[in-house]
């Protein structure tokens, strides 16, 4: 293989592993959008979420959606339930169980980006000694 149709299959794999990572992206936001949607629709959550999406939401609503809505305290209220520190109707605590901040979709696109870096590393190396 020359080395320019070598730098073309190393460029086509970087932007095959870009668009895998863009399309992961856009799913993990979406999922936060749709804790919002739900909450300002019902004014209340009718889904369950994971802690990740219930995260998100809190991190990116809008100083609006805070002051008007109470979707604010009913995202609170969901992910402290979820944590099991508090359960709906009952004043109880508990010991909270283990849990992460990263999202399925965020660990995927990790693992995606390691290998993607991996290859393309072992490429340009494998290319400079030919």
């Amino acid at each position: 293989m020359t080395g320019v149709r070598r730098c073309r299959a190393q460029l086509l794999a970087l932007c095959v592993a870009c668009g895998c990572l863009a399309a992961l992206a856009a799913t993990a936001s979406a999922s936060s959008t749709g804790v919002l949607s739900d909450c300002k629709d019902h004014a209340q959550l009718t889904q369950h979420y994971s802690l990740g999406d219930l995260h998100e939401a809190l991190s990116t609503m809008g100083a609006d959606e805070k002051e008007y809505t109470d979707c604010y305290d009913v995202i609170q209220r969901a992910l402290l339930a979820d944590l099991g520190r508090v359960h709906p109707g009952t004043a109880a605590t508990q010991q909270g169980g283990g849990s992460t901040f990263l999202t399925t979709p965020l660990i995927i696109l990790i693992g995606i980006a390691g290998f993607a870096a991996g290859a393309v590393t072992y490429l340009g190396v494998r290319a400079r000694r030919n």
